[in-house]
């Protein structure tokens, strides 16, 4: 048995591959990211590791190390095994230890459970929302937004002359109204979607001139193993120019997340937006890169173009038909992943695809701005209906 504090390292995944044991691990990427919690499966190809996010799927390509150590939900399952029966401030504590630690769903269920053994835990109560009224305890709805300022109509000034319009001007021609779209100010913001009943939450880019008044091209980008959906966003944000790429982007935390999943995402934005249906596109990078060669090919009347970039095809590549989108691949000369990129790149040129692929002095992580900025203009570059 080991010892509460005992850490030990493996070089390689693949040192010793025991699926009955399941230990808490530090899971290292040869990007330099990591991946915190608690392995609960192991196949040849992968490492599923729960975190206080949900389960990561962690290649075993992207794997450079794992350190097996004690993880959050290893403590907290002995905090709740000694945890005293009927002890509202155990319980009290015990929820906010699991805030503090990012464990919210068992946080508001302690908290609740408090409000079970004493209704009037006031802190208890606080922390899931509530407020003491004279009616008892409430939790207050949320403030309604403030009306913008309007300026009132002037009165027609009734001296003044109707302009006589000249004989034989042909009638003006009424236009039925399009669909409008708000006006959105640009920037990132942090959302959410509902797929199969749950939030599913999302990084939101919004261009500088988007104006709500002209289309434009929307881009999915789909994050690695051990990084998130704001920090994916943002490089690849920082990479390209802005005044070319006037694109929406949208990055699901959740990157592998199944073809219905992204047909939901797709929609809401749509609805939304004032989205080019014409120039709809995927970028993924390592596990997502991984999962767009999935998803984009099977949604061909949906995408314009997607790129694979640090991965390969799991599942191959359909015989291309007309009105298919252009498939992408981007790779490290070094990339642990080149072979499969290459040999992705093979097959979508082979079965018909319009491809392209690039390749740079680097390991498995993203170009420079100089070649981040000609992926991207081929991208726009693809339109439905248009190769």
């Amino acid at each position: 048995m080991r010892s509460k504090h005992t850490c030990i390292i493996l070089t390689t995944i693949f040192l010793c591959f025991i699926p009955a044991v399941v230990l808490a691990d530090i899971v290292y990427l040869n990007t330099g990211g990591k991946v915190e919690g608690k392995i609960i499966e192991r196949t040849l190809d992968s490492v599923k590791v729960k975190t206080v996010k949900g389960v990561v799927d962690v290649p075993a390509d992207d794997i450079d190390r794992i350190e097996e150590c004690e993880s959050v939900f290893d403590i907290y399952e002995k905090k709740l095994k000694e945890l005293p029966e009927g002890d509202a401030q155990a319980r009290f504590e015990l929820g906010l230890w699991c805030k503090k630690k990012g464990l919210a769903e068992e946080a508001e269920k302690h908290f609740k459970e408090v409000v079970e053994l004493s209704p009037d835990h006031e802190k208890a109560r606080a922390e899931l929302g509530y407020v003491k009224t004279a009616r008892g305890w409430e939790i207050p709805p949320e403030p309604e937004k403030e009306p913008s300022s309007t300026v009132k109509p002037q009165k027609p000034d009734p001296v003044a002359k109707k302009p006589v319009k000249p004989k034989n001007e042909p009638k003006a021609v009424k236009k039925k109204p399009g669909k409008t779209f708000p006006k959105r100010d640009p920037g990132i913001y942090k959302e959410s979607f509902t797929y199969k009943g749950k939030e599913q939450p999302v990084v939101l880019r919004v261009p500088d001139k988007y104006t709500g008044e002209e289309p434009c091209p929307f881009v999915i980008l789909l994050h690695g193993a051990g990084d998130s959906a704001d920090n994916f966003l943002r490089a690849v944000g920082s990479s390209i120019r802005h005044d070319e790429a006037d694109l929406i982007m949208v990055a699901p935390e959740n990157a592998t997340m199944p073809k219905p999943g992204i047909i939901e995402l797709i929609k809401k934005y749509i609805k939304d937006f004032n989205v080019d249906k014409k120039r709809i596109y995927m970028f993924g990078f390592s596990m997502g890169g991984w999962h767009t060669s999935t998803v984009a090919p099977r949604l061909p009347k949906v995408f314009a173009a997607f790129v694979i970039a640090g991965a390969g095809n799991k599942q191959g590549a359909p015989k291309a038909q007309k009105g298919y989108p252009s498939a992408g691949i981007l790779i490290g000369k070094s990339d642990p992943n080149y072979k499969h990129s290459v040999s992705a790149y093979e097959q979508y040129k082979r079965n018909g695809w319009d491809a392209k692929f690039w390749e740079f002095d680097g390991g498995h992580t993203l170009p420079g701005p100089k070649l981040m900025n000609e992926v991207f203009d081929w991208i726009l570059s693809k339109k439905k209906g248009k190769k």
